[in-house]
């Protein structure tokens, strides 16, 4: 299969209908959600996300900076399960799943702002002084976000890793699709093109890769001596006089594409 080239997530999915799924699993669930694009940067927009993450942390430069550089490890692509750790930010439990195709990194899809029982007031009044939020505001957000288990969250994590990976094989199912619909159109281009190369009746005409022919109309066989079948194949050079090749072979290799004249070669021996 050729490489993948310049794939992005938006190619497989409707985005809107995408948004419905994952908020419908973050209200599901009770854990904020979102997909992002694997630099961490925004797909979705945010479902469920806290006051403490969405209107302080976020607010602050360093604190957006460490939440974009958290995403961006917990998204990271694994086949064995989802990515679960502490946020880099805000101290919260985050999980992640990446979404791939053939191996290609698409995007994100991440979950989190969960606080249990090892989460406490202390520690989050200390980064709130280390990003510049104000530390009572920031206190009183955090008791705001609903205590969850480990437990219960790794199991969370585990489904958001089920459903990510359905996406990424929906995602190649569409790329296959994609791949084989672009080549039914080659062909059926081919086919009229090598229709209308064999009912011209003006001149010789072949098709070469390089110079060598892989189709050719009935004029090229009747001018140069040769049946159709024997063409097809041969190093086009070969119907070219000696004193002719080297600029032929030039104008092949340049991709030249005005007219010019040259000396052919039958297949008795005759230049013309």
């Amino acid at each position: 299969m050729e490489p993948i080239q310049a794939i992005v997530f938006e190619q497989f999915f409707c985005l809107e209908e995408l948004q419905r799924l994952q908020d419908e699993f973050a209200a599901a669930t009770g854990v904020a959600s979102i997909i992002t694009n694997p630099d961490g940067s925004p797909i979705t927009r945010p479902s469920r996300f806290c006051r403490l993450c969405v209107d302080i942390i976020r607010k602050t430069p360093l604190g957006l900076a460490n939440c974009c550089k958290s995403d961006a490890r917990i998204g990271r692509l694994r086949l064995d399960g989802p990515t679960v750790q502490l946020c880099e930010s805000g101290g919260l439990w985050d999980a992640g799943a990446g979404i791939a195709v053939n191996g290609q990194h698409l995007a994100n899809w991440l979950i989190g702002q969960v606080r249990d029982e090892q989460h406490s007031e202390a520690q989050i009044r200390e980064y709130a002084k280390r990003i510049g939020a104000d530390e009572a505001e920031v206190v009183q957000a955090f008791f705001e976000i609903p205590a969850m288990s480990k437990e219960r969250f790794d199991h969370i994590a585990q489904l958001l890793f089920t459903l990510s990976s359905q996406l990424s094989d929906t995602a190649a199912k569409k790329l296959l699709q994609n791949q084989l619909l672009a080549a039914k159109e080659v062909a059926e281009e081919n086919e009229t093109r090598f229709k209308a190369l064999h009912n011209a009746s003006f001149g010789g005409i072949s098709i070469h890769d390089k110079g060598v022919i892989l189709d050719c109309n009935h004029g090229l066989a009747t001018m140069t001596g040769f049946s159709v079948e024997e063409l097809v194949g041969i190093d086009g050079l070969l119907l070219i006089a000696e004193r002719s090749r080297e600029l032929v072979m030039n104008n092949i290799l340049s991709g030249y594409e005005k007219p010019y004249e040259a000396f052919g070669l039958r297949k008795n021996g005759e230049e013309f």
